[in-house]
């Protein structure tokens, strides 16, 4: 899995905050790689961050998520998440569509084009540019 500069930055900051002459990132009580407890680290990071609704899973959904958000095209993310499946990784691409058009529902510049639209009834039947210039 490749890691942007930040990744990478904030790797080595956590290595050199915690690891000792060890050289690992997160290494255990005593200086050792961590085994087979990714799970129970997560919850104890979630737990201090106050997240209660999220699992290890989530990691994996944010990181589509955000590829998605910045139009990282589709076939790239089903790569980099292990899809073989490009349905799976239309879920992210859709869930990104859907929440930026909720988000530019949202907005409301006063114009008063439902207004205008019931006013003109039928004759407002063409496009949005239309109705701005006429």
């Amino acid at each position: 899995m490749p890691l942007n500069e930040d990744a990478c930055n904030a790797l080595l900051i956590q290595r050199d905050r915690v690891a000792g002459t060890s050289g690992y990132v997160f290494p255990n009580d005593l200086g050792r790689p961590r085994k087979n407890n990714l799970l129970r680290d997560m919850k104890v990071c979630y737990k201090r961050a106050g997240i209660t609704d999220a699992d290890i899973h989530s990691l994996r959904h944010t990181f589509c998520t955000q590829l998605a958000r910045k139009n990282v095209p589709v076939q790239k993310i089903m790569k980099l998440a292990g899809h073989l499946d490009i349905e799976t990784t239309m879920i992210y691409v859709n869930l990104v569509n859907e929440d930026m058009r909720d988000s530019v529902e949202k907005l409301d510049f006063g114009l008063g084009f439902s207004e205008l639209r019931q006013n003109c009834g039928t004759a407002f039947s063409g496009s949005l540019s239309e109705a701005v210039t006429s």
